[in-house]
């Protein structure tokens, strides 16, 4: 899944016709994102991500240049969310799900980038974090704040432990 970084500010900035200008080169799947399907791109998984690796990072350098838009450059970057799957009849639902929300993740990893899908990730799309909130305490004035906890309830594994998922979502 492929989604144009501030694609908002360009349709407001030279109006959707151009915007609509810039996406007629890619089949898009809606909006300003774009699905590319690869077959056979490896024979285990660890070749297959290397390959999805240098497609991703093959179509980030063809979309990180300036395009011309009514005799201005407009900057383009885009972010993409990688699923690698071997079964066919895999819902394709499912994965359009996935790599959306691997692309929502490389957005939020700053633009400009590729992530690929870990089933961790639908901790948070399934709502499996909750806060919980631990008083600090003065001898002298009593209750004086708290700290925000966050704690995952993960249904296979149970608590994990912060030591574990907050190196996952840095």
């Amino acid at each position: 899944m492929i989604d144009l970084d501030n694609f908002k500010s360009l349709n407001d900035t030279f109006g959707h016709a151009q915007g609509d200008a810039l996406l007629v080169d890619v089949a898009r799947l809606g909006g300003d994102e774009f699905v590319v399907l690869i077959q056979n791109v490896g024979a285990d998984a660890a070749e297959a991500a290397s390959n999805a690796e240098t497609v991703a990072r093959k179509i980030l350098k063809k979309l990180g240049q300036n395009f011309s838009i009514q005799d201005a450059y407009f900057p383009v970057t885009a972010s993409l969310g990688i699923v690698l799957f071997n079964n066919a009849s895999y819902p394709m639902d499912a994965l359009l799900k996935q790599s959306d929300l691997a692309m929502y993740q490389a957005k939020a990893a700053g633009r400009n980038t590729f992530l690929f899908f870990d089933g961790d990730m639908q901790a948070l799309a399934h709502e499996h974090f909750s806060l919980h909130f631990q008083p600090q305490f003065d001898t002298v004035r009593g209750l004086v704040g708290a700290e925000a906890l966050l704690r995952w309830n993960c249904p296979g594994r149970g608590y994990v432990s912060p030591s574990v998922f907050i190196p996952l979502t840095e």
